[in-house]
C-alpha cells in the first residue's frame, strides 16, 4: 500500500491517514500481513484501486478496473467514481468495455478505433450505439428473414422474426412511447413435439437482460404450439409502456425444453431492435429519460382524506 501509493504521487502521512480506509475498502483486511505475490489478480486491483481511489488528485485513470472482482466490489467501485466526479468534482477519465458503466458514469465519450479517435461525443447514447453496432458487426434492423434456409430441424425452423406496428408494417425509427408494437415469430414445423418452446429476450442497448417472454408461459392457450404442424405465426404485444427510452434488441429463443437449442442465445439466434424516443410521461414534471432501465407508466389513485 505504501510502495504503491509512493508511486502515485501521495505522501506518506497522507498515506497513513487513509490506510485504515483503503484496506477497508478493497475488503483485505484479513489478508494483509500475506504478500502480495500470493494475491490472486482480483485481490490485487481490489488493493490497487482502494489506493488509487482515495488519492487527492484532480484527475483519476482508470482502465478496466470492472473487469476483475466480484458484483459487490464493482458496485462499490461505481459508487466510489460517482461520488468522486459527480460530488467533488473531479474528473476521472474511464476505460472501459463495460457500456452500462459507461452510461451511468460518463458525461462525454470518445471512441477509439485503430488508435485513432473514432467518436469524441457529449451524446453518450448515441456513441454507445456506434460502438456496439461496429463491435458486434450488427445492422440495427427491425426485421428479420430466413433467406438462407438457416436452422433446418424437424421441430420448428424460424422463417421470419421481426417488430411490426399497428398496421402491419415494420416499425420505424423511433418509435413512440405510445405506439402499439406488435412482435412476430413466423416458422414451419414438420414433427410436433410437445417440449417446443419459441419466444424472446428482451436485452438493453449494453446487452442486459431485461426479460424473457414465451409462448407456454400462460398455461390454458387456444392452441398448443408444440402440437401443430406446418406453418405458424406467433404474435405478442410489446409493452412499450413500461420501457425507458433507448435502444433495445430482441432476441429469437426457440428450443426443445431441456433437450437442445434450436437457435444458441448470444450465439447465432436472430436479433431484431427497437429504438424507443418520445415523452415518457405525459406530466410536465418529468419528460425526460430515467437514469433507471425501466420506466413504466404504471397507475395511481388518489383520494382525499379527512384530518383526525
Amino acid at each position: 500500500i505504501f510502495l504503491n501509493g509512493a508511486i502515485l504521487g501521495m505522501q506518506r502521512a497522507e498515506i497513513r491517514k487513509n490506510f485504515d480506509a483503503i484496506v477497508d475498502f478493497a475488503g483485505v483486511e484479513q489478508f494483509l500481513d500475506t504478500p502480495v505475490k500470493h494475491y490472486s489478480s482480483g485481490m490485487y486491483v481490489r488493493l490497487a484501486f482502494a489506493v488509487a481511489a482515495h488519492l487527492d488528485t484532480e484527475i483519476l485513470l482508470v482502465d478496466e478496473v470492472l473487469a476483475v472482482g466480484d458484483a459487490e466490489f464493482q458496485k462499490k467501485c461505481m459508487g466510489k467514481m460517482d461520488e468522486v466526479s459527480h460530488k467533488e468534482g473531479r474528473t476521472i477519465l474511464f476505460v472501459s468495455h463495460n457500456m452500462g458503466a459507461v452510461r451511468q458514469l460518463c458525461s462525454r465519450v470518445i471512441r477509439l478505433d485503430r488508435g485513432t479517435i473514432g467518436d469524441d461525443s457529449e451524446n453518450v447514447p448515441e456513441s454507445i450505439r456506434k460502438y456496439l453496432e461496429i463491435d458486434s458487426h450488427v445492422n440495427f434492423v427491425s426485421e428479420w428473414k430466413n433467406l438462407d434456409n438457416q436452422f433446418q430441424n424437424e421441430w420448428f425452423q424460424p422463417l421470419r422474426f421481426g417488430l411490426y406496428g399497428q398496421n402491419g408494417q415494420v416499425i420505424s425509427w423511433p418509435v413512440d412511447r405510445h405506439d402499439e408494437v406488435w412482435l412476430e415469430i413466423e416458422g414451419k414445423i414438420e414433427h410436433v413435439n410437445p417440449s417446443l418452446s419459441v419466444g424472446y429476450l428482451l436485452c438493453t442497448e449494453e446487452r442486459i437482460s431485461i426479460l424473457p417472454s414465451f409462448y407456454t408461459d400462460l398455461i390454458g392457450s387456444e392452441m398448443d404450439l408444440g402440437l401443430l404442424s406446418g406453418h405458424v405465426c406467433l404474435r405478442t404485444k410489446i409493452p412499450v409502456s413500461f420501457l425507458n427510452n433507448g435502444i433495445y434488441s430482441f432476441e429469437l429463443q426457440s428450443d426443445l425444453y431441456l433437450q437442445e437449442w434450436i437457435t444458441r442465445p448470444f450465439v447465432d439466434a436472430p436479433h431484431v431492435f427497437m429504438n424507443l424516443d418520445g415523452i415518457l410521461s405525459r406530466s410536465p414534471l418529468w419528460v425526460e429519460k430515467r437514469p433507471e432501465i425501466l420506466a413504466p407508466l404504471i397507475p395511481w389513485e388518489l383520494k382525499k382524506t379527512e384530518n383526525q
